[in-house]
C-alpha cells in the first residue's frame, strides 16, 4: 500500500508539469491557421511543376537555400519525378499543418496536401518560412501513399 501511495505522489506532479508545459507551448506557438490562399496557390504551382517534371519551374518556386540542397544532391529531383503521376489534379484536402521553429531558419509552417489518385495517391508537403501566412518554400515531401489491397480469406 505504501509502494501505491508513494508511487501516486511522484506521478501526479509529473503530470501537473506536462499539463502546464503544454499549455506553456500551445500559448508560445499559438493556434495553428489554416494555409493561405498565397500558400495554396504557391504548393499547387509546385506540383505542377514537379508533374510536369520542370526542372526549371521548381526553382523559380523555392528559395535559394533549396536550390542549393538540390544542387548538392543532384537524385532528388529525379527521384521526386518518378514518384509524380502523369497529370494534374486539385488536391483533396489538406490532412496536416504545423507551426514550428527551426534553430537555422527560425519561424517555419508545414502543410500537407492530399492528392487522391487512383492508383497511387500523393501526399505533398511544403515547408513555408515564416508563421504569417507567406508564400516563401524552404522546402517539399512527396510521399506516395501505400495502399494496401485487402483480400478476405475463408
Amino acid at each position: 500500500m505504501k509502494n501505491i501511495l508513494l508511487i501516486l505522489c511522484l506521478s501526479l506532479p509529473l503530470m501537473a508539469c506536462e499539463k502546464v508545459g503544454n499549455a506553456v507551448l500551445e500559448k508560445a506557438i499559438g493556434e495553428i491557421p489554416e494555409s493561405s490562399a498565397v500558400q495554396d496557390a504557391k504548393a499547387q504551382q509546385l506540383f505542377t511543376a514537379l508533374v510536369e517534371k520542370n526542372e526549371i519551374k521548381v526553382y523559380q518556386l523555392v528559395e535559394l537555400d533549396v536550390h542549393k540542397l538540390l544542387n548538392n544532391n543532384p537524385q532528388v529531383l529525379p527521384e521526386i519525378f518518378e514518384i509524380m503521376p502523369d497529370h494534374v489534379i486539385e488536391p483533396k484536402e489538406v490532412v496536416y499543418r504545423a507551426k514550428t521553429v527551426d534553430l537555422k531558419v527560425g519561424k517555419i509552417f508545414s502543410v500537407t496536401y492530399y492528392y487522391d489518385y487512383p492508383d497511387k495517391p500523393i501526399r505533398f508537403t511544403v515547408i513555408f518560412k515564416g508563421h504569417e501566412g507567406g508564400a516563401k518554400v524552404l522546402g517539399l515531401f512527396v510521399t506516395p501513399d501505400q495502399i494496401q489491397q485487402v483480400t478476405e480469406t475463408e
